[in-house]
């Protein structure tokens, strides 16, 4: 649930504060509404992941997570990467460096998530500090840091290009609002099923202690 609220803040930050201008207009009035859906369709793909797979995890089971987040990240950051190519055919606008360190830290990050490296290689020595999925939160949390720096920059030199926009209170309450009715609804459809795996986990628990 946490995962889907993070995507939806950062899908407005990224719109609200370093959308290119032509694309701010295009998506007016579309732009929040499907993001709400992405991010709750990010949140189901991470629900069924759990409740299918039994360890061993296989790697499809993190293949839910990165597709579907991965996919409303490359969508959304689409906003952005056209001043990428503004840049290029006009020296005169500064190229957006600072949109592409948090690029960089985000496949870091993924690469972490998905690799179990480095215990894959040290098996033993990473129990504790170091293993893989302690490096993919420290590079999720500079990927936040870089997404707010990014914002600040934004707003601070604006250009014809870049305008920042108010959003406003109630659209993003009410966004906000919807995805958390369209997640307790899920929770609620699905709850047969949770609990099920949970009573199975836990009997599967018991034998092991047995």
């Amino acid at each position: 649930m946490g995962i889907g609220y993070y995507a939806l803040g950062a899908c407005i930050l990224v719109y609200y504060c370093s959308c290119h201008e032509k694309y701010y207009a295009m998506l007016e009035n579309c732009f929040l509404p499907v993001v709400v859906v992405m991010s709750w369709f990010g949140f189901l793909c991470c629900t069924v992941s759990k409740l299918h797979y039994r360890r061993p995890y296989p790697f499809q089971r993190k293949l839910w997570s990165i597709c579907s987040f991965g996919f409303q990240f490359v969508l959304v950051s689409s906003v952005v990467y056209a001043r990428y190519y503004d840049s290029l055919i006009n020296n005169a606008i500064s190229f957006p460096n600072h949109h592409t360190r948090m690029f960089v830290y985000l496949l870091v990050s993924v690469f972490f998530f998905s690799s179990h490296i480095p215990e894959k290689f040290y098996p033993g020595k990473f129990d504790f500090i170091g293993q893989g999925h302690q490096i993919f939160h420290i590079m999720v949390s500079l990927v936040t840091f870089e997404q707010f720096n990014a914002a600040m920059i934004d707003i601070s030199y604006q250009t014809r290009l870049l305008t920042n926009h108010k959003p406003r209170a109630d659209q993003i309450v009410l966004a906000m609002l919807a995805f958390t009715v369209l997640v307790l609804t899920t929770i609620y459809f699905l709850r047969p099923t949770i609990q099920n795996r949970v009573k199975e986990d836990s009997e599967l628990e018991q034998m092991w202690k047995k």
